[in-house]
């Protein structure tokens, strides 16, 4: 039952549900597997089955394509390349942000920090 073991503490408890089993997830993941393990007489398949329902209902962060020339970006963007360390798009004009979380996203995602400048924001790779 090596899938089981890549479910979280939270999955493992729903599975235990749906075999009338109640987990107490203060325990450590190793005790949870064991007590499921006990529990379990289904083919491993349907596990792997669980995961994928939880990997279709995560939600999905799209990549935003970078806004005109001269207008500030409000979500995260995928920078093409950089200018003096600030991250930029293929024209070679610097991303600029109008909110810092948008920023911060960015910079979080593509190993940047963020930086105010003027009035935006701007992200330096580090």
């Amino acid at each position: 039952m090596t899938d089981i073991s890549k479910l979280t503490k939270v999955e493992l408890e729903e599975l235990g549900r749906e075999h009338g089993l109640e987990l107490d997830r203060r325990l450590t993941k190793g005790a949870l597997i064991e007590q499921l393990e006990e529990v379990i007489t289904e083919e491993p398949s349907s596990i792997v089955d669980l995961k994928a329902e939880y990997v279709e209902e995560a939600p999905v962060l799209k990549e935003v394509v970078p806004a005109p020339s001269g207008q500030l970006l409000t979500e995260r963007t995928k920078p093409a390349k950089t200018v003096d360390r600030l991250f930029a798009d293929a024209d070679g004009n610097v991303l600029k942000f109008e909110t810092r979380g948008a920023a911060r996203s960015t910079g979080h995602k593509y190993d940047g920090k963020v930086l105010e400048q003027d009035g935006h924001f701007v992200v330096r790779k580090y």
